[in-house]
């Protein structure tokens, strides 16, 4: 991946074009759902194992398949939302139950704070504790299944070099619409890439105005 012009917030993990903030490039899918630093404000705020999966959007799932987002609801506030597994009509189109919003906050912290004591009360602590040592033990099978149809066959990951926590939260990225979020990315570094050689051209053709 590269830095195109200014690195983005990572506490917001926002992507922008113009001309004073910018965003992060990546080559691949891969390369998005593997990067961390969009998770190092929110998790230095949070006890939990919370996954960016979009602008201003955070996720913290657990095994069952329900999860709590928490994402900016207009340009001041944000709301915590609980998304829960329908348990009564597992089979039907529509697998969760209408999101509910929990709790809204005026900044980022006082959100995540609001979602987190929502999580306590919801939620196994174990199974979305960053600290929890099943996120230290290799990856299962399943999750390698899983992440290896994105990875060349020549450079599979194996268990020795990526761990359950790491894979779940790149499994969490892939179900929460990276490779839209990566289609996007590529949109902006093209229109970036249009506008700079478009100002190239102008600033030729004045420069070229300016010496006749």
């Amino acid at each position: 991946e590269a830095a195109i012009e200014v690195q983005a917030n990572p506490a917001l993990g926002s992507e922008t074009l113009n001309s004073t903030v910018s965003f992060t490039d990546y080559d691949s899918v891969l390369d998005l759902i593997g990067d961390t630093s969009g998770e190092r404000h929110i998790r230095a705020v949070s006890r939990f194992a919370w996954v960016q999966v979009d602008d201003d959007r955070f996720i913290l799932s657990t095994t069952d398949g329900n999860y709590i987002t928490l994402e900016k609801k207009n340009t001041s506030n944000f709301a915590i939302i609980y998304h829960r597994k329908n348990i009564m009509l597992s089979s039907s189109k529509y697998p969760y139950m209408r999101p509910r919003e929990v709790a809204a906050a005026e900044t980022f912290d006082d959100a995540v704070h609001a979602a987190d004591n929502f999580a306590s009360a919801k939620f196994v602590l174990s199974l979305i504790a960053t600290n929890a040592p099943w996120r230290k033990r290799p990856a299962s099978e399943t999750q390698l299944t899983f992440l290896n149809k994105l990875r060349p066959d020549e450079d599979p990951f194996t268990a020795d070099t990526l761990t359950k926590g790491k894979a779940g939260d790149m499994i969490t990225k892939i179900k929460h619409g990276a490779r839209a979020r990566f289609s996007r990315i590529a949109s902006l570094k093209r229109l970036q890439q249009r506008s700079k050689k478009q100002d190239l051209k102008w600033q030729t053709r004045r420069e070229a105005e300016q010496v006749r």
